[in-house]
């Protein structure tokens, strides 16, 4: 025990904080050894207490003030695991979802390796609840095996700005998605209602992307504005001509059958949701 213990201490630097502890401990076993090295001593009952109290104070000091506040301090209780918990149910991170989904404008591949740090972030945490009991028998946590090969500072660093990573990412999808939209502002005729062209001027008004979730509605409008639009012209003259040809007074069903005869030949197998037709008078010279 004593041998594995002094080895996980060599192993890692933050168990060597408290250098006067860890030469404490050196200076048990050596005292140990020395007992057990001399045959007349070690049979004598007096000096096999002593070495019972001095294995004890060993366990003392290394599990309560060494190992076990240094587990708790970066992968136990002390560590603020709640920001982890609570990180993939923040506005923030809605938000982000939500934006990396609207179109192709948003290269998501940050969101998703943060996400992934975050993920490994949480993997390290330790629920051992009985980790004082466990060490009176071995040296080392059997849950999580700290101390691993791992920079734990750079991890509690790394926990505690993680929030803030993903705020700033969501503000670069923003002024990506600004920048986008207003590349894409001459799409804003093509909107189909007022509500949707009203909702893309104020954001360019603004200059800036709104704070809220955004409503499935928004959602819409701004994937209908960077979609590349199809824009075709007719010559009103020609429109009427075919489907009222010579002036005839026709049908309800004989109109139906124009106008969709018509629309087929203007649209043919392009796709209808990014079709705009405009209607202009051509003046034929």
């Amino acid at each position: 025990y004593i041998n594995h213990a002094l080895d996980i201490i060599e192993e890692s630097e933050i168990l060597k904080i408290n250098i006067e502890k860890v030469k404490k401990l050196s200076e048990i076993k050596e005292n140990i050894e020395n007992i057990c090295k001399d045959i007349e001593k070690f049979i004598e009952t007096r000096s096999r207490v002593n070495i019972n109290g001095q294995f004890e104070m060993f366990k003392k000091i290394y599990i309560t003030e060494i190992y076990f506040p240094a587990h708790e301090k970066y992968v136990g209780k002390d560590v603020n695991w709640q920001i982890l918990e609570d990180i993939f149910t923040t506005d923030t991170y809605k938000a982000i979802s939500q934006i990396v989904k609207i179109s192709k404008q948003i290269n998501d591949s940050k969101f998703k390796q943060l996400r992934l740090k975050a993920e490994e972030l949480k993997s390290i945490k330790c629920r051992n609840k009985s980790l004082l009991d466990n060490l009176k028998i071995n040296p080392r946590c059997q849950q999580c095996f700290f101390p691993k090969n791992i920079n734990y500072s750079k991890k509690i660093v790394e926990i505690n700005n993680i929030e803030k990573e993903f705020e700033q990412l969501l503000e670069e999808y923003k002024n990506v998605l600004l920048a986008s939209i207003r590349e894409y502002r001459d799409n804003i005729k093509y909107l189909d209602s007022t509500k949707e062209k009203e909702f893309i001027n104020k954001i360019l008004e603004n200059k800036k992307f709104p704070s809220k979730i955004l409503s499935n509605e928004e959602i819409t409008a701004i994937n209908k504005l960077f979609k590349e639009i199809d824009l075709i012209t007719i010559n009103k003259k020609e429109l009427i001509e075919k489907i009222f040809p010579n002036d005839e007074i026709i049908s309800v069903d004989k109109l139906k059958n124009n106008f969709e005869k018509t629309l087929y030949e203007i649209i043919g197998a392009k796709d209808e949701s990014i079709v705009r037709i405009k209607l202009e008078d051509i003046n034929e010279d």
